[in-house]
């Protein structure tokens, strides 16, 4: 696609609804960054609790969030990218109607 299409020029409002694909995609770009970053909090949050000093917490968190990140991020995309998808059909709906 053309940078200068009218659809996608940036300076007016799209003629039409995105596809789903970009829904879908987003969502789950959307969903692994809020996973990994809920997962870092929470491993962070623990080693907090159990008495760790501040530099100790860091790296716990950070570590963990590494060993981890595979089935965080993939719950994260799967999430994600089904709440995508139910944007996308609201907003077809609403498009739509």
């Amino acid at each position: 696609m053309s940078a200068t299409s009218r659809k996608w020029s940036g300076t007016d409002s799209p003629t039409e609804t995105p596809s789903t694909a970009h829904y879908v995609f987003r969502g789950a770009v959307a969903g692994l960054v809020i996973g990994l970053a809920t997962l870092l909090a929470a491993t962070t949050s623990y080693a907090a609790m159990n008495g760790y000093e501040p530099v100790n917490c860091a790296v716990f968190g950070s570590t963990m969030t590494v060993l981890l990140s595979q089935p965080a991020g993939f719950a994260g995309l799967l999430v994600g990218a089904a709440s995508g998808g139910v944007c996308a059909l609201i907003a077809r709906h609403v498009h739509h109607s």
